[in-house]
């Protein structure tokens, strides 16, 4: 069966799921910024927030926004390219509409 990638999959993915996937600890809807770069990481209260109407991490320290496949972009130090959305893709995977037919 084949695999292809899927921007509109990859994004509906719940971005609580994916930061938990990735090892980082969600409490009541916040945790602390994804972005290295962010002094967020040093302070003593969580300043990122998951908005999940939008389906996005916002921290509000440093002001970076994150949909899924930027979470896993962050957390893993992909690029924000096309190589490093296909990075991501390598993460999250969905069968294609055809194979699914197949089944």
């Amino acid at each position: 069966m084949g695999k292809y990638y899927d921007y509109d999959y990859l994004n509906s993915i719940p971005v609580e799921d994916v930061l938990e996937q990735m090892g980082v600890d969600v409490i009541k809807g916040k945790c602390y910024c994804i972005n290295p770069n962010c002094s967020d990481n040093s302070s003593k209260k969580p300043g990122a927030s998951i908005n999940k109407k939008n389906n996005t991490l916002h921290c509000f320290v440093c002001g970076e926004t994150y949909g899924s496949i930027g979470v896993i972009q962050s957390i893993m130090g992909f690029s924000k390219n096309k190589e490093g959305y296909k990075d991501a893709c390598l993460l999250y995977t969905s069968p294609s509409p055809r194979d699914m037919r197949r089944s």
